[in-house]
């Protein structure tokens, strides 16, 4: 066989491929991979602190019925035309100060704070009015039931990475019951080149209390942000484009009433931790505390996604304010990968 005859067939090949992809009925599912890391920055300053990891797996899933969970008809529609689309997720975060190699307790510094989480979520898209309504409900753990500390040392024991010696000083176990609300509308838009969008989140419960407002902006070549997530579409039958390539901005404030990773337990007057000196690793109070949080936060989340097909990739940094009052500034990088089908 010739080297044109295989050329020759590898092109007819790639357009039954493309004739197939483009027949197939619209997916409606959607597997996201999500990390968060200090360490990614695209300045290559990468640090171990503050929020330090975040690591999430969510399922997303297209009902063409009216659920019959309860909570699913709680939450609120995007109108009688909206897509909605559902979500299971779960969720480790990590806090830390700057000096992990340290057991002592450190009060001029962030915490050493780990949470593990689950969430329900409705993502409502108006395709029409090109608004979203977002409900989210989460149930979940903070302290050494997060498994933050074996996990962050394995992490590091696999990278052959500084071990973190501080864990024995977090906060005590505190369950985690929250719930978020989020709008979104688009303010202006060319074609589907550039969307400029508003929006608004609310939480409230044992885990964060706060709202945040913000702008998002996207520019390239894409599908209209109110068809759906990422990948996973409207489930219309409108043509869509196979390849998206586009670039984000995201400036946001937000106004924090409580911070459950900064501040211990809701219900507690003071802190409470692991001492390594207590006997028998007893769960103690202690006498010191930690800075207070800022209650006014800045942070401009920028970045790009590609996607090809069913599969998408997105790269996001996020600098921000001060978490804790009198400390220092943080960056963080983000890496998301969805396959839908």
């Amino acid at each position: 066989m010739t080297l044109r005859s295989i050329a020759l067939m590898l092109i007819i090949f790639l357009i039954r491929q493309t004739e197939t992809f483009a027949q197939a009925a619209p997916p409606s599912h959607m597997l996201s991979l999500y990390w968060d890391d200090d360490y990614l920055n695209i300045q290559g300053k990468g640090t171990d602190r503050a929020y330090s990891s975040g690591q999430r797996i969510e399922y997303y899933y297209w009902r063409q019925h009216r659920s019959r969970l309860f909570v699913d008809r709680a939450m609120p529609k995007a109108g009688d035309q909206s897509t909605n689309i559902y979500s299971w997720s779960l969720m480790q975060l990590m806090v830390t100060p700057n000096e992990i190699d340290k057991p002592t307790f450190q009060p001029n510094d962030y915490p050493w704070s780990g949470a593990l989480f689950a969430t329900h979520s409705l993502y409502s898209f108006n395709r029409d009015r090109k608004f979203s309504l977002k409900s989210e409900a989460l149930l979940g753990m903070m302290g050494p039931a997060s498994l933050a500390g074996p996990t962050q040392r394995l992490v590091h024991r696999l990278i052959h990475y500084q071990q973190p010696e501080g864990w024995s000083n977090q906060f005590a176990n505190t369950v985690l019951i929250n719930v978020a609300f989020s709008a979104e509308k688009q303010e202006w838009g060319w074609g589907n080149f550039l969307e400029v969008i508003g929006g608004a989140r609310a939480d409230a419960g044992t885990m964060m209390d706060g709202l945040t407002v913000y702008q998002l902006v996207r520019v390239g070549i894409m599908n209209p942000y109110f068809d759906g997530l990422f990948t996973l579409r409207s489930f219309s039958e409108q043509k869509r484009k196979r390849t998206e390539f586009y670039f984000f901005v995201k400036p946001q404030t937000q106004v924090v009433v409580y911070d459950a990773l900064l501040q211990g337990d809701i219900f507690s007057s003071r802190p409470t931790f692991s001492h390594p000196s207590s006997a028998n690793g007893k769960i103690t109070n202690t006498s010191f505390s930690y800075h207070d949080i800022n209650n006014f936060l800045l942070e401009v989340d920028y970045g790009c996604v590609m996607s090809v097909g069913t599969i998408s990739i997105a790269y996001t940094q996020k600098p921000a304010t001060a978490y804790m009052k009198g400390l220092y500034s943080h960056n963080v990088g983000n890496i998301t990968v969805c396959k839908s089908w």
